[in-house]
């Protein structure tokens, strides 16, 4: 699910279904883990994260139900995430009873299955027109009822918004299948099945922007991994549904990119973790549509704005983008397909698919979740488009002088894939020539430290501290006031390590084996 930030409405929705899965969108070197691009740009909207760390409030099958059906009528309390519920509702459809199951089915079927309007997110009360097909895609739409697209039929061709509908699903099929090489969308069984008129990606248009959903992907039959999939988009990106700087063409052209990756993922994994499908689903936006810039608007919600928040947990999906940007502004943009090749092999989640991918191109999840960390603070210096995002800040800020040149020991606890920064800065009182020494202490194996000095000059001087098997280390860095403007400490918990198929929130179902690690550190300026 694509989710714009409060209080905007949220825009997307990824859900797997055993017999219709839905991914929803709705309303808002490797030397060098911090090191910028080596020039050039990029080729090629979030939720406040309320829910317990590492879990998911368990509801019994009939409760998840009664909350899936408060979404379709509206009356869902505020705040309730659509993901969620649908992916559990999805899970339980075994456990319900055959009138639950049958109600269950209707509120995930394809909106000309002439089921009751009452019981879906989208369903045509009238008969459709003949669908418009061209190239990869049919696009559904009627031409009555709140559901049509605005415009009339010129020329012979419908309405201007189901052709640009076709148009940008054939410009995102060409960047994400053609040029990136990406496994295409699987095709459906056409209309013996009721399953479009042919085999190909069949896209609907209704007024679903009017729940706050931009729109979302339903798998018809999931196998255990991959599926065929369909496509639900609101019919206008009216302004006055989805306020905001991003125009209704905007919008529309990266909810297809976002969406139509969904459809894509189905031909690997339709069952991976939410974080790893929405956060590259986010980061295709980027590749497809460059200059639309949308998903900037959930940096704010990310681990490279909110350091402490892990990488893979549920407040992030969409922000966490940003990673993987970083990853392919340094790797190339290949290394998240080949993420996604591994994840389509049985038994191989996210995180798990991430760290065999960085490992095979001789860097490390380690390596590369600090540099992102690292990079938060500085994204201006370290992303081809960083000077437009936000950046992290300091969990403490010291000013040091003659008299008082140290922060003394001090502790803190970092959940796993997350970190902290503090900024040490030479003040006017400490003269003469100095150097900083900066000492951690944290779990063995799952510490990684960087001194980052930020020059007067503009340039930026990187330190990993080198770290013995405990996890304590230190380093030495050069402190003078005259040139440096401050010195950033950051800390890491690096740990993917899981509990895994827990009901977790995290990669692989999971609970962190290593949250709440506790960590120290020291800074002195030392002649």
């Amino acid at each position: 699910m694509r989710l714009l930030p409060s209080p905007r409405v949220a825009r997307g929705l990824t859900v797997l279904v055993a017999t219709a899965g839905i991914a929803a969108t709705a309303l808002p070197s490797y030397a060098d883990p911090g090191a910028a691009p080596a020039g050039g740009g990029v080729t090629g909207s979030v939720l406040d994260p309320v829910p317990a760390p590492g879990t998911d409030p368990a509801q019994d099958p009939e409760q998840v139900l009664e909350t899936a059906q408060d979404l379709v009528d509206g009356t869902a309390e505020p705040g309730t995430d659509p993901t969620l519920v649908l992916n559990q509702l999805s899970q339980d459809l075994a456990d319900l009873g055959p009138a639950d199951q049958r109600q269950a089915r209707r509120i995930l079927s394809r909106p000309t299955d002439g089921n009751d309007p009452a019981d879906a997110l989208l369903r045509y009360r009238t008969a459709e027109e003949d669908p418009y097909c061209s190239g990869q895609v049919c696009v559904h739409y009627v031409a009555t009822t709140a559901d049509a697209p605005p415009g009339a039929t010129v020329g012979g061709l419908p309405p201007r918004r189901v052709t640009l509908t076709a148009q940008f699903i054939n410009e995102a099929w060409d960047t994400e299948v053609t040029s990136l090489g990406y496994r295409a969308p699987l095709a459906d069984r056409g209309p013996g099945f009721g399953e479009g008129p042919d085999a190909r990606l069949d896209v609907y248009l209704g007024d679903i922007g009017g729940d706050g959903y931009f729109g979302f992907v339903a798998s018809d039959r999931p196998t255990p991994t991959t599926s065929s999939a369909y496509m639900v988009l609101d019919d206008d990106f009216s302004k006055r549904q989805f306020p905001g700087p991003t125009s209704s063409d905007g919008m529309h052209q990266v909810t297809v990119a976002h969406e139509f990756f969904h459809t894509v993922q189905y031909a690997y994994d339709q069952f991976d973790d939410t974080w790893f499908m929405e956060s590259t689903a986010t980061w295709m936006e980027e590749q497809v549509y460059d200059g639309v810039n949308d998903n900037r608007n959930y940096l704010p919600f990310s681990t490279l704005k909110r350091p402490a928040l892990p990488l893979d947990g549920p407040g992030t999906v969409y922000g966490n983008w940003s990673f993987f940007q970083f990853l392919s502004e340094r790797m190339g943009r290949d290394a998240v397909r080949s993420m996604w090749n591994r994840a389509a092999r049985d038994g191989v989640y996210s995180t798990l698919a991430i760290r065999r991918t960085l490992d095979a191109a001789n860097t490390s999840l380690a390596t590369r979740v600090l540099g992102y960390v690292a990079a938060g603070f500085f994204p201006g210096r370290n992303f081809s488009e960083g000077g437009a995002w936000p950046h992290a800040s300091a969990s403490r800020r010291w000013t040091f002088s003659n008299k008082s040149h140290a922060t003394g020991t001090r502790r803190v606890r970092i959940d796993h894939l997350a970190g902290r920064h503090y900024t040490v800065v030479p003040g006017s009182g400490l003269t003469g020539v100095w150097k900083l020494r900066v000492k951690v202490d944290g779990p063995g194996g799952l510490t990684r430290a960087l001194v980052t000095l930020d020059r007067k000059d503009g340039t930026l001087v990187r330190k990993q501290v080198p770290l013995r098997a405990d996890g304590s280390g230190a380093v030495r860095v050069y402190f003078a006031r005259a040139t440096i403007k401050r010195a950033v400490i950051t800390l890491v918990n690096t740990s993917a390590r899981f509990r895994c198929n827990v009901d977790g929130s995290y990669s692989c179902e999971g609970s962190s084996r290593d949250d709440q690690r506790a960590f120290t550190f020291s800074a002195t300026a030392v002649r």
